[in-house]
């Protein structure tokens, strides 16, 4: 996995709060999202890092986030930004929907899943009301 040293210098926290989101969704979008009527979301892995990100860093912001990208579900343009406002910057964005959007429809939630375990820390705890209000 070629692009798992770039995941691997995120904090292990927001990478176990965007699995665990991740793992609660009934599959994993190419990029960046899909929102449902019924009021569910499923995120792809940038999204899902940005949003598990924001929610450590910038709590406020996270929700504000999600709303923007729900606006326009197929602009990448807020996963970006936000990437850009951690610093991590657009182009591990683009690295990480590019690498999401690698695995086929089929195979893609537990190909990113397998991925994420693969790198989680085992002390990488996140915190579960962060994680609860992802949801």
């Amino acid at each position: 996995m070629s692009d798992m040293p770039c995941l691997t210098s995120l904090d292990p926290n927001v990478i176990y709060t965007a699995k665990c989101q991740l793992e609660r969704q009934p599959d994993i979008p190419k990029s960046p999202a899909i929102f449902h009527e019924d009021g569910t979301k499923e995120l792809c892995l940038a999204a899902a890092l940005a949003q598990a990100g924001l929610a450590t860093q910038e709590p406020d912001s996270s929700e504000s986030f999600v709303t923007q990208l729900q606006r326009d579900s197929r602009s990448v343009f807020q996963i970006d930004l936000a990437f850009e406002r951690m610093g991590w910057g657009a182009d591990l964005s683009r690295k990480v929907r590019e690498l999401n959007d690698s695995f086929p429809d089929s195979t893609r939630k537990q190909s990113v899943l397998e991925l994420l375990y693969q790198i989680t820390q085992d002390d990488a705890q996140p915190d579960w009301e962060q994680v609860d209000n992802l949801s």
